[in-house]
């Protein structure tokens, strides 16, 4: 009888322990403001594109080694002359189970394309044939030649060859938004979140404005089978220190860019600790110079503040993470050549001078110049800087204008500013995505509105270069002639800094420098297993 009873109780033990659930998988990071759009086609922001990373999936996506692999497309044929590209769709489905087909592509570029619709990256479409025009209202959008040849059958001519493509389509700009959605409710990507569709390892499921975002794993993404989280939680606070404050407490897996920048004056520190890690990433912090607006008209004002800055001294005191002081507005992994100071005898209070004469003014007669930038500790301090140094140099009265993000933005675009301190950075690994945002002046990127032909043509022209030295020859001379006129001052080219606990493995970093957790999985250190 005894015998039986040590039996069961050991049974039901046993029972109890096969029902003992493993923790949630639920990865905790934070961003410092909501995403200003998480409609793919609206986004142009940092924050916002971290969170499609995690909501959608292109036709392509990079690999941590930088060439593209298949996403939504699993196969891709392209022709000899390197102009149409069919993509062949996989079974693959949206977060509320629906098929996603190439019609759904096609309307989401279709749509940026369309001159009444605001996107802020609808550019990057510009390689297909006819896509600029259709923007510009000079044929209608059924000439863009983005054809759905069937359901799952994508067929895109391009106007002339372009080496990036398929990194363009692997960028979160061109991820697809689901027809039936946005035919349901044009606020689908603003409302409650059960209205809220994509087709990424992940899906939006609570969204408390200003407080926190909650995403679970998709079950419908086609690869779910090796999604180790079962979810994200987002917490939303603007304030860099209580960040770091919830990371030291163990209540925040992930900390630092470009989620949640790393207070600079607390870098040192966990750098010494071993924990803080860091990598280039093709982006340069820059001044725009608003050429609309006196005196930033004139050549000579602006070489003349661009000279006088102390990169130097911004690096050294203010960054702390070994930034290279930036002379070209390309950072050097877009480049194969080094980018050196330019060797420049000009005296920037001689030129300044010369400036205020050629605009028949004194340098009393200038008002007070709006610097405006994003609310962040580090953009605060390089702020302070500049108008120190102006100050200093010049004379000049600097008043600086600190904004959230989605203000600040709609200030770049609409050139709501005199000076705007801002970051270039390369969506996909070619020269070409900094230099055709200067390609035309209606271009929501162009935030000094500049623009140059000799510019242009070296842009058109160097896709058909005969040979990658000759491609690197006419970009050079396209970098020459916008340094030349300083419509952007650089400042620095950009590192990431970030740490994360030493639970959380599989992480990469793409060589854009987002932060991918596709395959993140939080590992129990005591039960060394997921």
């Amino acid at each position: 009888m005894l015998r039986q009873l040590v039996i069961g109780i050991a049974l039901v033990f046993l029972g109890c322990q096969s029902n003992v659930k493993a923790p949630k998988q639920v990865l905790r990071i934070n961003f410092h403001t909501d995403p200003p759009a998480l409609d793919p086609r609206k986004g142009g922001d940092m924050t916002s594109a971290m969170m499609h990373c995690l909501l959608f999936e292109g036709l392509t996506r990079l690999t941590p080694e930088g060439p593209t692999e298949p996403g939504v497309a699993k196969a891709i044929d392209i022709s000899k002359d390197k102009l149409t590209y069919t993509f062949h769709l996989r079974a693959a489905k949206w977060s509320d189970g629906s098929p996603i087909t190439a019609h759904d592509f096609v309307c989401t570029w279709k749509t940026m394309l369309d001159p009444n619709f605001s996107s802020f990256n609808a550019h990057l479409l510009f390689p297909i044939k006819n896509a600029r025009e259709a923007k510009q209202g000079q044929v209608p959008l059924d000439e863009v030649s983005i054809v759905a040849h069937d359901d799952y059958t994508l067929i895109v001519t391009l106007k002339d060859p372009t080496p990036y493509f398929l990194e363009l389509t692997a960028f979160t700009a061109l991820y697809p938004v689901s027809r039936h959605a946005v035919k349901t409710d044009s606020k689908w990507s603003e409302g409650p979140p059960h209205q809220f569709v994509g087709n990424g390892p992940f899906r939006l499921v609570k969204w408390k404005h200003c407080s926190h975002l909650k995403l679970e794993r998709n079950p419908h993404y086609w690869e779910s089978h090796k999604i180790h989280l079962d979810g994200v939680k987002v917490t939303l606070i603007e304030n860099e220190h209580t960040a770091l404050q919830l990371f030291e407490k163990g209540k925040l897996d992930i900390l630092g860019a470009a989620y949640t920048h790393i207070p600079c004056d607390a870098i040192a520190k966990f750098k010494k600790m071993g924990l803080l890690k860091d990598y280039p990433v093709p982006a340069t912090t820059s001044c725009s110079f608003n050429l609309n607006r006196t005196p930033f008209n004139n050549i000579h004002i602006r070489k003349a503040l661009s000279l006088s800055i102390d990169r130097e001294s911004i690096v050294k005191n203010i960054t702390g993470l070994s930034e290279t002081p930036a002379y070209s507005i390309l950072h050097p992994v877009l480049t194969t050549w080094e980018d050196k100071p330019p060797i420049d005898s000009l005296d920037p209070i001689v030129l300044f001078k010369k400036g205020l004469t050629e605009l028949n003014l004194e340098a009393s007669d200038l008002p007070a110049i709006r610097l405006v930038y994003a609310n962040n500790d580090l953009n605060h301090q390089i702020a302070q800087a500049l108008q120190h140094q102006w100050k200093e140099t010049f004379g000049l009265k600097i008043v600086l204008e600190g904004s959230e993000s989605k203000v600040y933005f709609s200030k770049l675009i609409h050139h709501d500013f005199d000076i705007g301190l801002f970051v270039m950075r390369a969506q996909y690994n070619d020269a070409m995505n900094i230099l055709e945002r200067f390609k035309y002046v209606d271009n929501q990127k162009n935030y000094p509105g500049w623009e140059n032909s000799r510019f242009a043509l070296l842009l058109d022209t160097q896709m058909h270069a005969p040979t990658l030295e000759k491609r690197a020859e006419m970009l050079k001379e396209a970098i020459s002639i916008i340094s030349d006129d300083m419509p952007i001052a650089p400042i620095f080219h950009w590192r990431f800094a970030f740490m994360h606990r030493p639970s959380v493995k599989n992480i990469y970093i793409s060589p854009a420098g987002q932060i991918v957790l596709h395959w993140a999985k939080i590992v129990d250190e005591k039960r060394k297993s997921v």
